[in-house]
């Protein structure tokens, strides 16, 4: 599916487009509220830090997080451009749920879970570099999870092999299941939570 999807991507830009609109509307009729309920009943293993799902308003303090990255901090973590255009769009569309992460009203953190209406999701997360080590790439795994089974949806992600912090956060919100071997020593994974 994973591949198909990407050929369709690739090859027909308008046609995803429409498939993504279509998509992205009918995920916010069937689950947005039910999803807000859940992100709002999600508690952080640690007090300091605050989950909230964000907005189109939200687009210019991505991008300031992105900018306090250190050179090369997207070796790994490429699933969108990083900037105000696009995260604008990510933001307003049905499709995604971005939850951020605060540490005292400043952003040090953001989760994605990109829904399709054949119940897959596919997930991304990024921690400021001093935040990192702290488990909240974990809790991020944790309130992804936590959403997508309460909805049903099976979690997939692509993982490089030499990206050992996020094999290892994968695993510890559950198993993960190998489901390709990609090009460039990635993983095609399948997050399985401990109860699956």
């Amino acid at each position: 599916m994973f591949l198909f999807v990407k050929k369709i991507k690739d090859s027909c830009p308008c046609l995803w487009n429409l498939i993504e609109y279509i998509n992205g509307f009918v995920i916010k009729i069937l689950y947005s509220r039910k999803i807000s309920k859940l992100i709002a009943e999600f508690k952080p293993l640690n007090n300091d830090y605050v989950f909230r799902q964000l907005s189109k308003k939200d687009a210019s303090i991505l991008v300031k997080l992105i900018e306090k990255q250190p050179l090369g901090f997207d070796n790994y973590f490429k699933p969108h451009p990083f900037d105000f255009k696009t995260f604008s769009k990510i933001l307003s569309n049905g499709t995604y749920v971005v939850i951020g992460v605060f540490n005292e009203n400043t952003l040090i953190g953001y989760c994605f879970l990109r829904l399709f209406i054949n119940r897959t999701a596919y997930r991304g997360k990024l921690v400021d570099k001093s935040f990192q080590g702290r488990g909240i790439g974990t809790q991020m795994g944790g309130i992804m999870n936590y959403i997508a089974s309460k909805i049903n949806f099976r979690v997939f992600a692509t993982i490089s092999k030499d990206n050992i912090a996020s094999l290892k956060s994968a695993k510890a919100n559950g198993t993960i299941k190998i489901i390709k071997e990609l090009s460039d020593n990635y993983l095609y994974i399948e997050i399985l939570n401990s109860n699956s």
